[in-house]
């Protein structure tokens, strides 16, 4: 069932971004808080090199997961003194947000920027999903600098048992 959902929402994207020149920093969901865009692109080649430093391994091992299992593209992961497409740092900057993270795209890479690990990790998402959808469209990314960090201080949810019955 996941499989035939996954393909159907894969169809549907697909459909969706045909009709656009370029995968924009506005279709991100959630919206990003800051963004600037420069008007050129940047052209996705077939295998997707991701770069890290041995702080943020963990989220560029999830980001080629996502570019592999969900874009059905390859990924390769580099040495830290090898040039990739994308490249994950962390940054000794103070943050003024733990999750506070910034994605600089140029015509040649991808580059995400973080004070903490939940910060590079919501960066990583953002790439995987700016990603998947130039990978779908077959359309490039435009180029620019994303700056982002949570709105809210608490995520959470409520699930009223009253008035919902489960068996």
């Amino acid at each position: 069932m996941f499989k035939k959902y996954a393909v159907f929402t894969s169809i549907l994207g697909a459909l969706s971004f045909c009709l656009q020149a370029q995968v924009k920093f506005a279709e991100l969901l959630p919206s990003a808080k800051q963004y600037t865009t420069s008007g050129e692109v940047l052209e996705l080649p077939q295998t997707i090199t991701i770069q890290s430093d041995a702080e943020s391994k963990a989220q560029a091992v999830l980001l080629q997961y996502y570019i592999e299992k969900v874009s059905l593209y390859g990924a390769a992961m580099l040495s830290p003194s090898q040039s990739a497409l994308i490249s994950l740092k962390m940054t000794t900057s103070a943050a003024v947000d733990r999750e506070a993270y910034t994605i600089t795209v140029s015509k040649t890479k991808i580059e995400v920027t973080s004070a903490t690990q939940e910060g590079l990790t919501n960066g990583a998402l953002t790439v995987a999903q700016l990603t998947q959808k130039a990978i779908l469209s077959g359309q490039p990314i435009e180029c620019g600098v994303i700056q982002d960090a949570r709105r809210f201080g608490w995520r959470g949810m409520h699930l009223d048992v009253s008035r919902h019955f489960f068996e």
